[in-house]
């Protein structure tokens, strides 16, 4: 039974058509394994080992069902190069994750001794905790896992719809264990092996924009209009924690996964609580400028517009496991939490 109400506002019709991933009976978790390496953006080392190993761990047993791939310089410049891989079973996650396959290579101690850094920040999530919206029936992410899309949805494109999307949302308010990012941690993983286990309802956030099928018009009215905002807000995030509640902000280029640019770009970012992500995108100047600029694309083109967007939303159960090997002390989680 329901015991928070909907923030759907009375009789509300969307004005766009949108859609969200119908996931399968007999699914109860989805799985998101962010695996990475990072080496400073001066270096001329290149990464064939890493990128070898995880093209092997693609074809073994209980492999992900779906991958995908990014690229980011982060704020302390250096190179972050990472797989996105999803699973439908906790149970086939955790058999690859077990294989020598994988155990061989990354507990070796030649990672702690290596050049480069490594990360694993994967993400055992209850369907309940999960949502996705999709501006298009083109699947990505975890999407590409199922065989449908729901919609179009009526929960979408009014303030507190990523709440409403999500079934926990219904009796439980997703609160943290802190109000603000206050007490900043400095852990040393050079030669090290650091795990760190994720506080209460730690909120996390996908959000693509795929120009693949954009025509030259939109592309150059996007870039001179859409793109410098969308800069501007993750930049806010990613050097802002105290004021946004914002742990860690990825803005990457997705690749193919032979490593080929794409037209694709995606923000990632780790929240306190799903109200501090919530607060920043119904309230903030940075937010709202990206926004706002969107919308007046989307008019100024007539509403004929090919750019497809989507994001998929989790809240986290306390405790999952991330790891850092060998990696700047800004790296990910790591400022934050022991």
């Amino acid at each position: 039974m329901r015991k928070y109400k909907k923030n759907m506002p009375k009789g509300w019709e969307p004005p766009v058509p949108a859609w969200s991933a119908k996931i399968e009976s007999g699914c109860t978790e989805i799985v998101i394994g962010y695996f990475g390496y990072q080496i400073q953006n001066d270096s001329n080392k290149t990464p064939n080992e890493f990128h070898n190993w995880y093209s092997s761990l693609l074809k073994a047993d209980h492999a992900p069902i779906h991958t995908e791939r990014g690229h980011v310089i982060d704020n302390e410049n250096y190179r972050n190069g990472f797989y996105i891989s999803y699973w439908n079973s906790k149970a086939s996650y955790d058999a690859w994750r077990a294989a020598h396959l994988f155990t061989n290579w990354w507990n070796s101690d030649d990672r702690v001794n290596d050049d480069f850094g490594y990360w694993a920040e994967p993400m055992i999530i209850p369907l309940e905790r999960f949502e996705t919206l999709f501006s298009s029936e083109d699947k990505a992410g975890a999407a590409t896992m199922f065989n449908d899309f729901k919609g179009p949805i009526k929960e979408h494109n009014y303030w507190g719809g990523m709440r409403d999307r999500l079934e926990i949302s219904e009796v439980n308010l997703l609160e943290g264990n802190t109000e603000n990012l206050t007490q900043q941690s400095h852990i040393e993983t050079l030669g090290k092996r650091v795990h760190l286990k994720t506080p209460k309802n730690l909120a996390i956030i996908r959000s693509a924009q795929n120009l693949t099928e954009s025509k030259d018009h939109e592309k150059a009215y996007y870039q001179a209009e859409v793109y410098p905002n969308l800069i501007k807000g993750m930049d806010f995030i990613s050097t802002h924690p105290e004021e946004t509640g914002c742990c860690s902000s990825r803005f990457s280029d997705e690749l193919t996964i032979s490593g080929e640019k794409t037209k694709k770009t995606f923000g990632f970012a780790y929240f306190l609580t799903l109200e501090h992500l919530e607060t920043w995108s119904r309230t903030h100047p940075t937010h709202l400028a990206i926004f706002n600029s969107f919308l007046n694309m989307v008019q100024s083109l007539g509403g004929q517009i090919d750019i497809k967007l989507w994001h998929e939303v989790s809240v986290l159960p306390e405790g999952q496991v991330f790891e850092y090997i060998n990696c700047h002390p800004k790296s990910g989680l790591l400022p934050w939490f022991r």
